[in-house]
């Protein structure tokens, strides 16, 4: 992840189901109001290059948030 800071879900098992991890996710920062502008992205921790079984991935979503406050 390249600078910022971010609030992160895992998700473990297919691609299917990882929408609702999103919408987690989204809720989550949108009920707390800290959220900031930018990419949301994705780690893959276990990825498609790792193993053939879909329910063994792991997915990372990173949602930019607030800095900490000082």
């Amino acid at each position: 992840m390249v600078g910022g800071r971010v609030a992160v879900a895992t998700h473990r098992g297919s691609f299917a189901e990882l929408d609702q991890v999103y919408a987690a996710l989204g809720t989550f920062v949108a009920e707390r109001a800290i959220g900031v502008g930018g990419s949301i992205r994705e780690n893959y921790p276990v990825g498609f290059l790792d193993t053939i079984d879909d329910e063994t991935l792991v997915t990372e979503v990173c949602w930019p948030i607030l800095p900490a406050p000082q």
